[in-house]
C-alpha cells in the first residue's frame, strides 16, 4: 500500500501533535489474499448494517444508510496518536461540517495486546466515554 500522512479536515492540514498516522485507501483486488480478506470484511460490515437498520431506524441513525465509503487503512507508528474527534459533527445534516457518516468500523490488525501497544479506542457519547478495546 502507498501510505500518505494523515491530514485534518478537507483543507489537508497536517499536525503530528493532533494526528500521527499514515493512511491509504486500498483497492479491492479479488485476485489477492488481501483483496479477498477486504471483500469478506466489507461484506460482513454490510450485513451488520442491514441487521442493525431496523433497530436503529430513527432519523440520524442507520435507517437511511444505503452506501459506504471506501475502506481506509491507517498505520500508527510507536508514539503516534489521533486526538479525540467525531467522524461526523452534526445530527441533522444541515451544517457545513456534516459528512453524512453514521457508523465507523475499526479493525485492528495487530497481534500485540492493546495494553502493550496503546491501541485503545474510546467512544465519546452523550453520557460520557466508554472504553472499547
Amino acid at each position: 500500500l502507498e501510505m500518505q500522512r494523515g491530514h485534518l479536515g478537507d483543507e489537508g492540514a497536517r499536525s503530528d501533535v493532533l494526528r500521527g498516522d499514515s493512511v491509504a485507501w486500498p483497492e479491492v483486488d479479488e485476485h489477492t489474499a488481501f483483496g479477498i480478506a477486504l471483500m469478506r470484511w466489507q461484506s460482513a460490515l454490510d450485513a451488520l448494517v442491514a441487521a442493525l437498520r431496523p433497530l436503529l431506524s430513527r432519523p440520524g441513525e442507520l435507517a437511511g444508510v444505503r452506501a459506504r465509503e471506501l475502506a481506509m487503512a491507517s498505520c500508527y507508528p510507536p508514539g503516534a496518536r489521533y486526538i479525540r474527534h467525531y467522524d461526523n459533527n452534526c445530527e441533522d445534516g444541515g451544517s457545513t461540517d456534516c459528512n453524512g457518516r453514521r457508523l465507523t468500523a475499526v479493525y485492528y490488525l495487530t497481534d500485540v495486546p492493546s495494553d502493550t501497544c496503546g491501541c485503545h479506542l474510546r467512544l465519546a457519547v452523550a453520557r460520557g466515554a466508554s472504553d472499547v478495546s
